[in-house]
C-alpha cells in the first residue's frame, strides 16, 4: 500500500490527461480508439497497465526499480518492498565477518583495545582478523572482538566469554571460529570461583580447639575446583583471600565441557615442625607438630603437559602430630597444543619461609595468574622460599596435532 500511495503521488506530477490517457490506454487494450473502448476491460487491466499506458502517451519514464530490494508480488500485481540488504551485505568487508561465529551478550574476556574511525561491523571483523590495530599485551592477537553494528569496535585477544557477564543494548561480542592456522577453537567460558571460609587466628595459643587457617584447618573448605554443573574446566589463576579473621581462595577457571580428569596425590608429609607457628613455645601445645602453610613446599602440583583441574590439601591426624597430602586433578585426553610455548613464572611479593598462615598468601603480590589464552599446568607454593612458582601452557584447541576428548555444544 505504501508503494501504491508513493506511486499514485509520483503520478501527481503528470498532467491529468496524462493520467487520463493512460487509463483510456488500458481500457482499449492499447487501440486508444473510441470504438474499442470497453468498460469490462476497464474492470480487469491492472496497475501495470496504467503504467504502460502512461508511459506510451507521455514518454515519461515511469518504471521503478525491482532488482533486489523492491520485487512484484504476482499475486496481486502491485509493487511491494522485499528484504532490504544490510548494510554488512553490502560492505566490501563483509567476507571477513564469515570467519566469526555468531554473536553473543556475553563480554569477553581479557583486556580490550579500541579501535577508531571504524563505520561498519564488517569492518570491525577486517581490522581484528587483520591484526590491524596493535593490542594491548606483548604478542597477542585479536581473536573477537565487540560492536554495536556501527562505529563501536573494541577488540579482544581470545574468543572466550565471562559466564554472567552482559553487553549494552545493541551490542554483541564475536570470536573466530577457527585459528588462522586453522584449527578450532574450543568454546571456553571465563568462571569465577570462590572456596569456604576457615577462621584465621592470629595467636594459635588462644584457640586449641578451632580452625585457624594453618593446615590441618583447610582440607575441603578451601578445596580450589574447576567444576560447575558436571563439567569440569581448566585452572587458570588463584589467591589467598581474607575476610576479618577467615581465609579461603579465590580463583578462576576456564569452562566447557566433557572434559574428564585424573586425581593424584602427593605423597605424604608432616604439616611442619615442633617448633613452627608457637607449637613447642606454648606448655599446652607441646606435642603439637606446628602445622603452617610454608610446609606446601614438600608438595608439587604437576599436570606435566595436560591442565590443572583442581587441587587441595588434605591433612590427616588431627592437630597432633598431623600429616598431609595434596590432591589434585589433571585433565584427562587434554594437553597444551605447544609444549614450547609453555613459560615459567614467580609471584612478585615475599610472604617469608615458614608462613603459619593462609593469610600470609591474601595480597595481590603472591596471585598466581595465568597470562590470556593459557592455563596452569604446575605449580608450587613456597619454592622458591616466599614466593609461588608456576607454569602457564596454551590452552587447547581442536584440529591441530593433538586430537582432544571434548565435546562441541
Amino acid at each position: 500500500m505504501l508503494m501504491l500511495f508513493a506511486f499514485m503521488m509520483c503520478l501527481s506530477c503528470l498532467s491529468s490527461s496524462a493520467i487520463g490517457s493512460g487509463v483510456f490506454y488500458a481500457c482499449s487494450d492499447g487501440t486508444m480508439s473510441p470504438g474499442d473502448f470497453d468498460i469490462n476491460k476497464c474492470t480487469n487491466f491492472g496497475f501495470n497497465d496504467i503504467i504502460q499506458g502512461t508511459e506510451t502517451i507521455t514518454g515519461v519514464d515511469t518504471s521503478i526499480d525491482t532488482s533486489e530490494d523492491i520485487v512484484v508480488d504476482p499475486g496481486t500485481d502491485l509493487l511491494v518492498v522485499g528484504r532490504p540488504l544490510g548494510l554488512d551485505d553490502e560492505d566490501p568487508n563483509a567476507t571477513f565477518l564469515d570467519f566469526f561465529g555468531n554473536g553473543k551478550i556475553q563480554q569477553p574476556s581479557g583486556l580490550g583495545t579500541v579501535a577508531h574511525s571504524v563505520t561498519s561491523k564488517a569492518e570491525c571483523a577486517k581490522i581484528c582478523y587483520e591484526n590491524e590495530v596493535e593490542m594491548l599485551g606483548e604478542g597477542l592477537e585479536c581473536n573477537g572482538f565487540v560492536s554495536d553494528g556501527f562505529s563501536k569496535c573494541i577488540l579482544y585477544p581470545n574468543p572466550d566469554t565471562l559466564d554472567g557477564s552482559s553487553l549494552s543494548d545493541g551490542e554483541k561480542s564475536y570470536g573466530l571460529k577457527v585459528t588462522r592456522t586453522g584449527e578450532k577453537f574450543v568454546p571456553f567460558s571465563v568462571l569465577k570461583f570462590d572456596t569456604g571460609l576457615v577462621t584465621d587466628r592470629k595467636d594459635a595459643g588462644k584457640h586449641t580447639n578451632g580452625d585457624y587457617g594453618t593446615i590441618w584447618a583447610m582440607g575441603g573448605a578451601t578445596a580450589v575446583e574447576c567444576e560447575k554443573d558436571g563439567n569440569n574446566g581448566l585452572l587458570t589463576g588463584f589467591m589467598a583471600r581474607s575476610i576479618g579473621d577467615k581465609s579461603g581462595f579465590n580463583y578462576s577457571c576456564l569452562m566447557t565441557g566433557g572434559i574428564s580428569t585424573k586425581e593424584t596425590t602427593t605423597e605424604e608429609t608432616r604439616q611442619g615442625q615442633r617448633n613452627s607457628c608457637g607449637g613447642k613455645s606454648k606448655a599446652h601445645l607441646t606435642k603439637h607438630d606446628g602445622s603452617d602453610i610454608g610446609y606446601l613446599d614438600k608438595h608439587e602440583v604437576n599436570c606435566e603437559n595436560s591442565f590443572i583441574s583442581s587441587w587441595t590439601v588434605k591433612p590427616t591426624g588431627g592437630w597432633k602430630n598431623g600429616s598431609m597430602t595434596v590432591k589434585y586433578a589433571c585433565t584427562k585426553d587434554m594437553e597444551t597444543p605447544d609444549q614450547m610455548s609453555c613459560e615459567d613464572y614467580e609471584t612478585e611479593g615475599n610472604f617469608g619461609s615458614r608462613p603459619c598462615y593462609l593469610s600470609a598468601l591474601a595480597d595481590t603480590d603472591h596471585r598466581v595468574r595465568c597470562p590470556i589464552n593459557t592455563a596452569l599446568t604446575q605449580f608450587k607454593i613456597n619454592d622458591p622460599a616466599g614466593k609461588i612458582s608456576y607454569r602457564c601452557c596454551p590452552k587447547p584447541v581442536i584440529g591441530g596435532a593433538t586430537t582432544y576428548n571434548t565435546r562441541q555444544d
